[in-house]
């Protein structure tokens, strides 16, 4: 049995995601069994989902006679998904990162997959007509009674137990779902399995580990606590993987438990900041030597200092790469457009 089969749906055209994907989607794998089920349409290029994977990770293409994502995925719980193949079964895009290592601690140390389980990390209750179409159809109109009481389902990504699988796919009305629902050609794929769980009377559980949002400040290889982020690819967030690219740990070492006096040429407010041994920059406060995570750094090919602050992927920013100047005392001033960061003798820069 796996620890974890996991399900991405999978199109040749989005064939740059998959590069990224093969590299930087699934970390941290250990010792961990794990199978990957991709799910590809019927007119797809397979070579793009070929090889270069890691390893540890054994890989099923599974040729759909669909071309829908939403039929491709419901396809997969009516004729390959089987209850006895996976402690946990999770569904996820290829435009995601995962920290595979981190989520099977985190699934491990506080849930059971002999225990029945739907999880995510948000819920949705919008209504979309084919889920509330197929739903009635099988006798479910009672579950839109009432505007505010709609059934929610998990948003852009899921976690089910053994337990939980077990209990949808052997259900004649959740097996009458994915059946009717697979050959409609519109939709959502992150609707259905939660609708069938609810048949069965599993609902759906929220944690803190698993993200929608490209948090790659909080992910958890970088010592974050989201096992799980999405929207990465470069067609989104074009700057986290450039970033990521940029990366050169032998170039590192210059700046580790470095200190700065951290200003910015937009504003008078100045903060100490630390580069930290594991690659997170932390704002000091030298009161109570509390301190709070602002962003990432590395050190380029070149050598130079990158720093990529929380908040920069939502505005998709460009990388934050530093030029060093030397000046008067030994301080070094690096520079960035407007983010100035200068470091040397404390009794230098304590009058800055």
């Amino acid at each position: 049995m796996y620890d974890l089969e996991i399900l991405v749906p999978a199109e040749a055209q989005m064939a740059q995601r998959f590069v990224d994907f093969k590299k930087w989607g699934l970390r941290n794998i250990g010792d961990h069994k794990i199978k990957l089920v991709l799910a590809a349409a019927c007119d797809n290029d397979l070579s793009v989902f070929e090889g270069g994977w890691p390893d540890g990770v054994d890989v099923e293409i599974a040729v759909t006679p669909y071309k829908h994502v939403a039929q491709r995925i419901y396809h997969y719980y009516d004729a390959i998904a089987k209850p006895d193949t996976a402690k946990w079964y999770y569904r996820i895009d290829e435009d995601t990162m995962n920290d595979i290592g981190g989520l099977m601690n985190n699934l491990e140390s506080h849930f059971d997959h002999d225990r029945e389980y739907h999880i995510t990390g948000e819920l949705n209750w919008d209504v979309q007509p084919v889920e509330r179409f197929v739903l009635e159809k099988l006798g479910f109109n009672h579950w839109y009674k009432h505007s505010d009481d709609t059934p929610p389902h998990e948003y852009e990504m899921s976690i089910t137990s053994n337990a939980a699988m077990k209990r949808i796919l052997n259900d004649a009305n959740a097996q009458k779902y994915f059946k009717l629902r697979k050959e409609i050609p519109e939709g959502f794929g992150d609707h259905g399995l939660c609708f069938c769980a609810r048949m069965v009377k599993v609902h759906p559980t929220t944690v803190r580990f698993l993200t929608v949002r490209p948090e790659i400040c909080k992910f958890s290889e970088f010592q974050g606590h989201f096992n799980h982020i999405h929207w990465v690819a470069r067609d989104k967030n074009a700057c986290v993987m450039n970033w990521l690219e940029s990366m050169s740990p032998e170039h590192e070492a210059p700046y580790k438990n470095l200190s700065f006096i951290s200003s910015s040429i937009t504003d008078n407010h100045k903060k100490w900041v630390i580069m930290n041994p594991n690659n997170v920059v932390e704002e000091i406060f030298i009161h109570n030597n509390h301190r709070n995570r602002i962003g990432l750094w590395s050190a380029t090919n070149e050598g130079k200092l990158t720093v990529y602050l929380d908040g920069d992927m939502a505005q998709n920013y460009p990388l934050i790469v530093f030029d060093a100047t030397s000046g008067p005392n030994d301080v070094i001033t690096y520079s960035c457009r407007h983010h100035r960061l200068k470091t040397g003798p404390l009794s230098a820069l304590i009058g800055l």
